[in-house]
């Protein structure tokens, strides 16, 4: 999806005063509150990534947090096409993460403004979020959380001091349903030259469609081997042969290989009987290298089964021998990795 869809709101600065009609050396009287800061916030998604960018109008020089946990979305679904169809819910996306710590707070002089930047389908990562998403809809979002104060001045303001922030909401803005997904093509046939063996057909291993971790420290999977034949099939489907391909946030291919200790046991091999399947757990962070799910965001995990180091086995097994890779990749977020995010940055001076 490359359409952009874009919403302001400007906040408005005003300066108490004291009034030319006071007396002099008559007590101040106390001024009012102050509004917020003059700021203009803009929110835009394209190509799938929301965007909220804080534009400083004021002639104060403003700290901020400018972090992408602080946002959080609402999306109502668009009015239903039977009249008397009942409406669906709005649903509401966030990112369950630490408080933003110093690193994130960014000082912002007068004319200049930050972006803040977050996959929408990292905030919206379960399948209720992810549908509502799709459907498209009217979209609210949110920057700030809690207690946290996202916008404060620190410096060029006259008495008494701007009013700090907490919460910066842009208009609502329309965003579109989702383009169904391109067929994915198949791949081409081989030369008649070709050495490679194909892939056995035998058996299938899927992994669970989605995993949210909070630091990325532990992933426990569940694997489902199915055996695609209709004959009985032994095969060392152990924790010790399963892997995965790892594609981490920034582009990254890692490959989390299988156990190299393999004990043949005859107890320890399973019998598939025809279309049968089992389940296999692993820990996705124990095979994989200590810095794989370091970063913050989206992964994608395709599990693989290795049996080939368990060829043979005790007599008179004749088990199933191969490599068998996931059609199907897992989704997994982390939503704050332990490897400090980018410190955040002014956008371009105009």
């Amino acid at each position: 999806m490359r359409r952009a869809v874009f919403a302001a709101v400007v906040l408005g600065c005003a300066w108490p005063a004291v009034s030319a009609g006071q007396p002099a050396g008559a007590p101040r009287a106390k001024p009012k509150a102050p509004d917020p800061p003059a700021l203009t916030v803009a929110a835009s998604v394209d190509g799938g990534v929301l965007a909220l960018r804080v534009e400083n109008k004021s002639e104060a020089t403003l700290e901020a947090l400018a972090s992408a946990s602080l946002l959080s979305l609402e999306i109502t679904p668009p009015a239903p096409a039977q009249p008397r169809a009942p409406k669906k819910p709005a649903v509401r996306c966030a990112v369950d993460a630490p408080s933003p710590g110093a690193a994130a707070r960014l000082v912002v002089p007068k004319g200049r403004s930050f972006t803040v930047k977050a996959p929408l389908a990292f905030l919206c990562f379960g399948a209720r979020e992810r549908a509502a998403l799709a459907a498209g809809g009217s979209v609210a979002v949110r920057y700030g959380r809690g207690g946290d104060t996202v916008v404060t001045p620190i410096g060029g303001a006259a008495e008494p001091e701007l009013a700090a922030v907490k919460e910066l909401r842009p208009a609502p803005f329309d965003l579109p349903p989702a383009a169904p997904a391109a067929p994915v093509p198949a791949p081409p046939s081989p030369p008649a030259s070709a050495t490679l063996p194909p892939l056995p057909q035998e058996l299938s291993i899927v992994g669970p469609e989605r995993i949210d971790s909070a630091r990325g420290d532990e992933i426990p999977i569940t694997a489902t081997v199915t055996n695609e034949t209709r004959a009985t099939i032994t095969a060392y489907v152990r924790s010790a042969t399963v892997g995965a391909r790892v594609e981490t946030p920034s582009g990254r291919a890692v490959s989390c290989g299988p156990s190299r200790s393999i004990t043949p046991i005859r107890e320890l091999y399973t019998y598939l009987p025809g279309k049968g399947r089992t389940q296999v757990s692993f820990r996705a962070e124990l095979s994989c290298p200590e810095d794989t799910f370091d970063e913050t965001g989206l992964y994608k995990l395709v599990p693989v089964l290795d049996t080939r180091k368990a060829a043979g086995g005790p007599p008179p097994l004749r088990p199933f021998e191969g490599v068998v890779w996931s059609t199907k990749p897992t989704e997994v977020r982390v939503r704050a990795g332990q490897r400090p995010p980018p410190r955040p940055a002014l956008d371009p001076a105009p």
